[in-house]
């Protein structure tokens, strides 16, 4: 059990586990594998977490969310962010918090596999994410914004991609 600390109370928490599952290559260029750490279904829609282990070279797409909140803690590796027009270098330790509405994308720009905390509040419409994931093969950019909210604007990031030195423009 894990447990935390609210107003001097000790309040224990069932620890959640799940399997790695790993990506499909589509809309996310490569093999990733993640778990789920906490999900919609666990927070009533409240907020999901994901644990991911990036491979060199992987990146997101540039994509939005809406509606949701996004927040990541880089655990381990060396990434670039893009967070709209800034490029950002990103290490083990650095944490980001993207509001909804805003374009935004990462790269595992290093030699190694890099690791990373995200997540979402609320959670993606609600849905367990891994819902999302398991489909994405079978969906494309309408399906994903309609029913996910998420929308996605360019291919996803590699380390040679034009927008880790430019950041993403709306025109590009």
């Amino acid at each position: 059990m894990a447990s935390i600390i609210r107003a001097g109370r000790r309040i224990f928490v069932p620890a959640l586990k799940r399997a790695p599952v790993e990506l499909p290559r589509t809309l996310l260029g490569t093999d990733r594998s993640w778990h789920q750490v906490i999900g919609g279904e666990d927070t009533n829609g409240g907020m999901s977490m994901i644990e991911e282990v990036v491979p060199p070279g992987a990146g997101t797409p540039m994509h939005i969310h809406p509606t949701e909140m996004e927040y990541l803690y880089f655990v381990e590796g060396t990434f670039k962010a893009v967070v709209e027009e800034a490029v950002l270098d990103v290490v083990a330790g650095d944490c980001a918090f993207i509001p909804p509405g805003v374009v935004h994308g990462w790269c595992n720009v290093g030699e190694t596999p890099g690791k990373l905390l995200f997540g979402f509040t609320p959670s993606v419409k609600g849905h367990k994410l891994t819902t999302v994931f398991e489909k994405i093969p079978e969906m494309d950019r309408k399906t994903l914004e309609d029913e996910y909210d998420v929308v996605v604007v360019a291919p996803p990031l590699t380390p040679d991609s034009p927008f880790l030195e430019t950041g993403y423009k709306p025109e590009d």
